[in-house]
């Protein structure tokens, strides 16, 4: 009797062709690595170049208010929800930068029909 030889018995006797690997030293991956890195940085710094001066303002922002913020929450968060003191520093932040710049646009207007009417 012969014994059918199937296609999977011959796939099972083949074995993968092992590829060596490239003689790259040690010195150049770490090379192309720095290099790649490098790369990564400034194309994030060239996307990001519109938000930095933005970003940068967050940071000041944030490290300046962050002891006011610790005793705030220390005294919020007393048996509530841990982000409502986040929430609220946030709001109240926000209310403290932008009723100034308000507060000016609306001066700003009010004096420019004045303005408008000296020069007409």
């Amino acid at each position: 009797m012969k014994r059918a030889v199937h296609a999977s018995d011959e796939r099972s006797k083949l074995r993968p062709v092992e590829k060596a690997a490239l003689p790259i030293d040690s010195r150049v991956r770490a090379a192309t690595r720095t290099a790649l890195v490098i790369l990564l940085v400034v194309l994030a710094l060239w996307v990001a170049s519109d938000f930095l001066s933005a970003l940068a303002w967050a940071a000041i922002i944030a490290i300046t208010t962050w002891p006011i913020y610790t005793r705030f929450a220390a005294r919020i968060a007393r048996g509530r929800a841990p982000a409502l003191a986040a929430l609220l520093f946030t709001l109240l932040t926000g209310l403290a930068l932008l009723v100034p710049v308000i507060l000016t646009v609306h001066q700003l207007t009010q004096g420019s029909e004045g303005f408008a009417r000296w020069v007409t």
